[in-house]
């Protein structure tokens, strides 16, 4: 995972400095959430179920996409499990 990909698809790349601290995961969490909408459009297209982790960072940070919760919740634990 691109983790500087990631950061800079949520806007925290250039105005947030990595750190394990409430802070920090505070402002991940809402940039999280308030950049990344839920999307069903696969669900609705037929589109298979995918939750492998490149599969989301390409559906959602390369291909600026959002995703249904399964999809979003898996690859911020992966974003958290990397960091």
């Amino acid at each position: 995972m691109n983790v500087d990909l990631y950061l800079k698809r949520l806007g925290l790349l250039e105005n947030c400095k990595i750190s394990h601290n409430v802070e920090f995961l505070s402002r991940l969490q809402l940039a999280h959430v308030t950049r990344i909408p839920y999307e069903n459009l696969d669900i609705i297209n037929g589109v298979p179920l995918n939750l492998n982790t490149e599969y989301l960072f390409d559906k959602i940070v390369t291909r600026n996409r959002g995703g249904y919760c399964f999809e979003v919740n898996g690859l911020f634990g992966a974003l958290l499990t990397e960091l």
